[in-house]
């Protein structure tokens, strides 16, 4: 195998890191969700995706090997960077976590779904203009000279409410994509019974499709409990299915753990991955943000200002993400 000796110096390195934030979270990395893409095929010169347009779902399951590298590398780099700039005096854009909410803000703190000191985003600037505007403070503040922002500069506050705002509309778009085709596929299929998991509350995620949807019985069922569901129809303009609870079922036989899965449905998104060139906003902050807890705020905005919160068609809800 080729670079197996550096390869294994990494994956060495990998599990190293994430034992130490294991160590500060007091409990084991959730293991790695499955991941669906959606990809759409179709038939040689029909126009655009269109009626004979067929859906396909890949799956792949998250955490391999590779995965684990980069994540971990992005991770430490992101904590490092964030508590140097803090070390230097120079302002950068931090998102921490506490008692399951996540907030942006120009202040360190801790960040308790990856258990580090602080993190900042800075190692995907092609793609997010925070991460651009960490690695200019990083920059200025290696060549000693004066950083574009400082501390309680409007500007910055600013582009962080911008941030937020292009976020969020791109976490809606990116749903509603999956929603659609989603529901699309069910109907291709003509799905009649699926199987789900209880998320939290009325919340249920179905099985093999990158969606969740609401039932009002779920709620009398613990989190994480499998559910057999009947699918009733699709509307394709309100992006819902008509679904009913047929049974509870128990435990999967594979041991993966109900719970578990549910705890990554809500915990998944702060964690980067081999695919963290595309934005995943899946994860903490979106499932959070579903499951109606308000969990996402920005702070330290001044108070002048007030911020508000075959090719793949779209990335399913893999187990960030979005994606750090």
């Amino acid at each position: 195998m080729p670079f197996a000796a550096e390869l294994s110096v990494l994956w060495r390195l990998a599990n190293g890191l994430r034992a130490e934030r294991e160590h500060v979270r007091g409990k084991p990395e959730l293991p790695g969700r499955e991941e669906i893409s959606i990809v759409l095929e179709t038939p040689e010169g029909a126009p655009g995706a269109g009626e004979q347009t067929r859906v396909r779902l890949v799956s792949r399951r998250r955490d391999a090997p590779l995965d684990r590298i980069v994540a971990e590398l992005m991770i430490r780099a992101n904590s490092h960077w964030g508590g140097w700039l803090d070390e230097r005096g120079v302002v950068g854009i931090y998102r921490s976590q506490s008692q399951g909410r996540v907030r942006m803000s120009t202040t360190p703190g801790p960040h308790d779904g990856l258990g580090v000191a602080q993190y900042a985003w800075c190692t995907s600037p092609l793609r997010r203009y925070v991460d651009l505007v960490n690695q200019r403070q990083l920059i200025a503040a290696v060549r000693g000279s004066g950083a574009p922002y400082r501390r309680g500069d409007s500007e910055l506050f600013a582009v962080v409410s911008g941030f937020d705002a292009a976020y969020t509309m791109y976490a809606e778009f990116q749903e509603q994509m999956e929603r659609y085709w989603s529901l699309r596929w069910l109907q291709q299929e003509s799905v009649r019974r699926m199987e789900a998991r209880v998320v939290r509350g009325d919340i249920v995620r179905l099985h093999g499709l990158p969606m969740t949807v609401r039932i009002a019985a779920a709620s009398a069922y613990e989190r994480g409990q499998r559910l057999e569901l009947e699918i009733g129809g699709v509307d394709l303009v309100e992006l819902s299915p008509q679904v009913r609870i047929v049974q509870a079922l128990e435990s999967a036989a594979d041991g993966d753990g109900g719970e578990q899965d549910a705890d990554a449905d809500l915990a998944d998104g702060e964690t980067p991955s081999v695919d963290d060139a595309s934005m995943d906003t899946t994860g903490a902050d979106g499932a959070a943000a579903a499951a109606g807890a308000g969990a996402y705020e920005l702070a330290d905005a001044p108070v002048d200002e007030t911020p508000t919160e075959a090719v793949p068609a779209t990335r399913g809800h893999g187990a960030g993400k979005p994606g750090q």
